[in-house]
């Protein structure tokens, strides 16, 4: 029986009696096993495919629910005839939070649906809240399931983190597993990890304000809009099996095209990790109806339902990368108010915001001497330019550096369009591999302010090798520039 149990901790004898409680209506949860044995004590994992059981103070067992029977939770056995049913009263909402649940489809660069989230958030038995996500990707022929599961206490601390990842063949036979949970007892974090390569067990101090990922990104949810500001957080992920700093904007709001005709405000939250940034657009509430998970090139967008989730699997939305006629280079949008204008062009990418009217333009330029300096370059560029912008006036020009070793000239401009509107530019020059490449940014000089960290964002992203455009699973790379 034990080769099918899988021990988190280590299993020892608890002198005296265990602390935790005994019998009927004590709140002691039972596992029944399909081979006839009965574990009680506490549960503290229950998803659709695995269950955690703390015996006893420091011993956690972990089961496949293919090894389970029947699991009983105290609560549950209670409402049973004879038995005296929980009372709302016994589930404190801790910071204002409500039962839900929600799902999302998640879709790639290319705007193809790749997979499914259903995110849950209820209360636990101890007045504390369960914040839950199961995540499901088609990779090929593979399928890969993740559960991932934090905790808080009726005081809103955070209690636990559970990662689960399961791989599976084309059969449905798991040829992938790995387990992580944290758990914090006092001042010490203590972290099991299961994988094909073995168990084993590392505890650490747990440092002043640690959250776990999902905790604290509920917890910005509800931060209300226009209270903006910025934090930065020690997080353990168990995810990734490492603590990191993450950086945290809030409160910040942006209107979004939803028509050609209507722009609809939402708020906006960002995270920021040495692995990258990430942004959720909020609603009225603190549910999530757009969330990047690996920046836009992979994104989960909310559904109607279960229901919805599933029949989705044909749609197509919106990319948020394309790559010249010839697939010589590409360009990255920050968000869906961007689209990409037209078909794929000969040596141009062409982006628009309309509710903004900004847009911007990314070129190769064949017809410049691959010998030119960087400065030479960039006047035959301005005076291009000057064609299109009549009374075009030209600020200052500041040299940075792309992808840590292209130098890039960055040009601030102001000028007219042709319709006699006052325009502000910020253009872009490099050359990478022998070839000229340019960039134009345009918008209305009374939007550029709120849109340049937007700009900003594509410029660092401009993939000139086509080695670059397959995304990696973290992101888009990022470069410096100037002023940055």
């Amino acid at each position: 029986m034990l080769a099918n149990l899988v021990v988190l901790a280590s299993i020892q004898a608890v002198p005296g009696p265990s602390a935790l409680p005994q019998g009927p209506g004590s709140g002691v949860d039972r596992v029944v096993l399909t081979v006839g044995t009965e574990l009680t004590g506490k549960i503290r994992v229950d998803t659709p495919d695995y269950v955690e059981i703390e015996l006893s103070p420091g011993t956690v067992i972990g089961l496949s629910r293919s090894k389970i029977a029947e699991v009983v939770k105290a609560t549950e056995a209670a409402a049973r005839p004879g038995g005296a049913a929980p009372t709302e009263a016994g589930w404190s909402r801790t910071s204002g939070y409500e039962s839900r649940e929600d799902w999302y489809v998640v879709h790639d660069a290319d705007g193809r649906v790749v997979g499914r989230l259903h995110t849950t958030l209820s209360p636990t038995e101890e007045g504390g809240w369960r914040i839950g996500e199961e995540w499901s990707f088609q990779d090929g022929e593979r399928t890969v399931e993740t559960t991932r599961l934090d905790t808080v206490d009726a005081a809103g601390r955070p209690a636990s983190s559970f990662h689960h990842e399961r791989v599976r063949a084309s059969t449905g036979e798991l040829s992938a597993d790995r387990v992580v949970r944290a758990v914090v007892e006092g001042d010490t974090l203590r972290v099991h990890a299961r994988s094909d390569e073995g168990m084993k067990t590392e505890t650490y101090r747990v440092e002043p304000g640690l959250r776990f990922p999902l905790e604290l990104r509920e917890e910005l949810r509800r931060l209300e809009a226009g209270a903006g500001g910025e934090q930065t957080h020690p997080v353990f992920d168990p995810m990734h099996g490492e603590f990191e700093r993450v950086r945290c904007e809030y409160g910040g709001t942006r209107r979004v095209e939803t028509s050609r005709d209507e722009a609809l405000p939402v708020r906006e939250i960002r995270t920021s990790t040495t692995r990258g940034q990430n942004a959720e657009w909020l609603g009225s509430g603190p549910v999530p109806v757009r969330r990047e998970v690996a920046g836009p090139s992979l994104v989960a967008v909310r559904v109607s339902g279960e229901k919805e989730a599933f029949a989705a699997a044909s749609r197509v939305f919106p990319p948020s990368f394309r790559a010249e006629r010839d697939g010589r280079f590409g360009l990255w949008l920050p968000n869906p108010g961007w689209r990409f204008v037209g078909e794929s062009g000969k040596d141009e990418v062409v982006a628009e915001l309309p509710h903004e009217s900004a847009s911007l333009a990314l070129l190769r330029l064949p017809q410049l001497d691959a010998g030119l300096g960087l400065d030479s370059a960039t006047d035959a560029v301005m005076r291009w330019l000057g064609l299109a912008y009549p009374e075009l006036l030209e600020g200052d020009r500041e040299v940075g550096v792309m992808r840590a070793s292209t130098p890039v000239m960055a040009v601030r401009a102001t000028g007219k369009t042709l319709a006699g509107q006052t325009t502000s530019l910020w253009v872009h020059v490099l050359q990478v591999e022998g070839e000229w490449f340019a960039s134009c940014a345009a918008a209305p000089r009374h939007a550029f302010g709120r849109l340049e960290d937007e700009l900003r964002w594509m410029v660092e992203r401009f993939e000139l090798r086509k080695e670059g455009f397959d995304p990696e699973p973290e992101g888009a790379k990022a470069a410096r520039l100037p002023g940055r």
